[in-house]
Order: C-alpha cells, then sequence, then structure tokens
C-alpha cells in the first residue's frame, strides 16, 4: 500500500517534469533571443558607421580644415556617436 508521501510524491512528480521542461524551453528561447538581437544590433551599428566613414571621407578637402571636423573629432564620433 502506498503511503500518503509517495502519493504526494506521484501526483506532484509530473507537474514538476512540466515546469522543468518549460524551463529549459525558456532558457533556450531567451538565449537565442539574444544571441540573434546582438547579431542583429552589431550589423546595424556596422552599417551605420560604414555610412558614416563613407559620407566623411567623401566630402570636400576643406571641409576637414574646419576644427570641428578634424581627424580626432570625427574619429570619436565614429567610437561613441554610433
Amino acid at each position: 500500500m502506498p503511503t500518503e508521501y509517495e502519493s504526494v510524491f506521484d501526483a506532484a512528480l509530473p507537474w514538476c517534469l512540466i515546469m522543468l521542461g518549460g524551463a529549459f524551453f525558456v532558457f533556450l528561447s531567451k538565449g537565442m533571443g539574444d544571441t540573434y538581437l546582438k547579431r542583429v544590433s552589431n550589423n546595424v551599428t556596422t552599417e551605420v558607421r560604414r555610412d558614416l566613414y563613407t559620407s566623411i571621407m567623401r566630402k570636400d578637402i576643406g571641409w576637414h580644415d574646419d576644427r570641428e571636423n578634424s581627424a580626432g573629432i570625427m574619429t570619436g564620433t565614429l567610437a561613441s556617436d554610433v
């Protein structure tokens, strides 16, 4: 004859397994979502930097003579503002 604890264990075991499976599913989906989000955001940042660099390089040579458009400021803009 099963004891009281064995019947409680038998009743709770399926629910524990369902919760464990759900936690594993959430773990995998969250990890995959974070990975894809990082990949997409990295691609967007790279494209924005590429476009900014291309637009800076196509400016007239006189544009670079201005103190606000010096190489150091443009490098800082590429590194931080994007």
